[in-house]
């Protein structure tokens, strides 16, 4: 009998800082020791102690920190999270949506 592999949903789980001021943040977690990966407009990406995670310019309503789901399925993953009516917003430049879980805790689901 052989055992099928089991997929997994959630390849890596990434946390975001939404921030007013990115220059200052990106020379405070640069003092920690996180190096910085790549930076599009208003967005950084940082790792530090083995983690990614990213930096981005927010409204004052948006600022604080966030998870991202990166899935080794995405479109998969997408319909699931649509299917049951969790995603609250999507874009169409990048494979990303932004979701809700039961406790409306917002998230994003990422496909790399």
């Amino acid at each position: 009998i052989s055992k099928e592999k089991e997929r997994k949903m959630i390849k890596e789980v990434r946390f975001d800082i939404g921030c007013e001021n990115l220059e200052k943040m990106l020379e405070f977690y640069k003092k920690l020791g996180a190096k910085e990966m790549s930076r599009e407009d208003d967005f950084i990406a940082l790792e530090i102690g083995n983690v990614k995670f990213a930096l981005w310019k927010a409204e004052e309503d948006q600022q604080g920190v966030g998870l991202t789901f990166v899935s080794d399925d995405y479109e998969k993953e997408k319909a699931l999270l649509k299917n049951e009516k969790t995603v609250i917003e999507e874009w169409e430049d990048c494979n990303m949506v932004l979701f809700e879980d039961p406790d409306t805790n917002a998230m994003s689901l990422l496909g790399e």
